[in-house]
């Protein structure tokens, strides 16, 4: 079994359970600072710990979002000492297709996996033109 997740719609979190004959997969009405403590609510810790790895949606999608759900899969890929897959927005709408390629080794895992961003990241207050009068 593998866990999925997918941060990359705003305001929207999709996680769950790849497996061979069936999948688990809830959507919750979230922003992705709350994946973790919801895979830990609805999954559970015993079963995270029973994962053969991560697929995650890498992107495209906003800076924040897509940065939350990238950030929570790496660490628990490192923690769980499992492979993690990225895969794309386009990849995730069949879950039965995604389900077959996972299991049959169609996909490549990798070390890390880096979030695709559909703009440049907007992260910063802009500054205030300072005016001094002489």
């Amino acid at each position: 079994m593998w866990l999925f997740i997918d941060t990359s719609e705003v305001g929207r979190i999709r996680f769950g359970l790849l497996k061979s004959d069936r999948n688990h997969i809830w959507k919750v009405v979230a922003r992705s600072g709350s994946l973790l403590p919801r895979i830990a609510m609805r999954i559970g810790l015993a079963t995270v710990k029973k994962v053969k790895g991560v697929v995650v949606v890498s992107g495209p999608g906003s800076f924040s979002s897509v940065r939350g759900g990238v950030i929570v899969a790496n660490l628990l890929s490192r923690f769980l000492s499992v492979p993690i897959i990225g895969i794309t927005q386009d990849q995730a709408v069949d879950f039965p297709a995604l389900t077959r390629r996972v299991f049959a080794g169609e996909l490549s895992p990798t070390q890390f996996v880096a979030p695709i961003y559909s703009q440049e990241p907007n992260i910063t207050v802009a500054r205030e033109t300072c005016h001094i009068k002489t």
